[in-house]
């Protein structure tokens, strides 16, 4: 997984440039990076990011993203050169006026001289801080930039409610028994040594739901991806991975009954039958060359 592009942090790359040019350039001004040019592999991590930056609730079910992604004409700005700058009306109202109390304290003459017409330098001075501020104003920008799985038509949360797609994919009945299953696997699903590159764009409820899928409908990766807006590396890597650690997982459950179980639950007319299996061993001695035998 690439690392972070930002100058000194060595975090795990989450979110990758967008491709729009003109929001690309705003994050590669904002890593002030000398000479950088970001790839297609180029990624930065979350903790450039405010928490405001991303989507709260899915705008189809109404509930939290499990999966993060940021909102549309987002632009990195947690850095270690830079302090956080409230942009509330609230806050921008308060250092209008300070500012302008402070031009008034410059050009304001004392109290014994007589107090002359209002200069208009200072009218020129109050006029740049308001278009100043309406420079500051965050403008809303129609440009996605990309997250992982959370752009893909499928996903856990957008089957919630929706127990006929859950059966259909997975062969379960509802969402409940899904999550049933997600539990057992519990907490070591977290910690997954991955066959390939660690997984961090897509969440463990969608991962499972990509291998649920993959052994019910047998989808092809390239569908797969496609569904869940990920590469074909990914879908691989998360079906060879999940398979093997359900295994070791599911495979110390112990499935057999105990004998004092079997026979509580046994029919009363079996209990007193039992089958006896015995061997006998003969030996016999024919030719050597086999017509013996036939």
């Amino acid at each position: 997984m690439p690392l972070c592009a930002v100058p000194g942090c060595a975090n795990p790359g989450v979110h990758l440039f967008p491709k729009d040019p003109t929001l690309k350039k705003k994050w590669e001004k904002a890593i002030r990076r000398k000479n950088f040019v970001a790839t297609q592999h180029s990624r930065l991590c979350r903790n450039h990011f405010q928490e405001s930056d991303y989507v709260g609730e899915s705008a189809y079910t109404g509930h939290p993203q499990i999966c993060k992604f940021l909102k549309k004409g987002t632009v990195p700005s947690i850095f270690p050169w830079s302090t956080q700058v409230s942009t509330t009306p609230t806050s921008r109202t308060s250092r209008y006026m300070k500012r302008s109390r402070r031009i008034l304290d410059f050009i304001q003459p004392s109290v014994e001289e007589s107090v002359p017409e209002p200069s208009s330098s200072a009218e020129i001075e109050i006029s740049t801080i308001e278009g100043s501020l309406e420079d500051f104003t965050p403008k809303t920008v129609s440009v996605s930039t990309q997250c992982g799985s959370s752009f893909g038509i499928l996903s856990l949360e957008a089957m919630r409610g929706n127990p006929q797609a859950i059966h259909f994919y997975t062969g379960l009945e509802k969402y409940e028994k899904f999550m049933l299953v997600l539990d057992t696997l519990s907490p070591m699903c977290n910690n997954l040594n991955y066959r390939g590159s660690k997984v961090i764009n897509v969440c463990i409820g969608d991962q499972l739901l990509i291998t649920l899928i993959k052994l019910r409908r047998y989808m092809p990766d390239f569908e797969l991806a496609f569904l869940f807006g990920i590469s074909q590396t990914t879908v691989a890597n998360i079906f060879v991975t999940w398979i093997n650690f359900m295994y070791k997982i599911w495979s110390l459950i112990n499935i057999w009954p105990s004998k004092e179980l079997v026979q509580y639950y046994m029919p009363e007319s079996f209990k007193g039958v039992f089958q006896i299996l015995g061997l006998l061993w003969t030996q016999l001695k024919y030719p050597s060359h086999g017509l013996g035998i036939q």
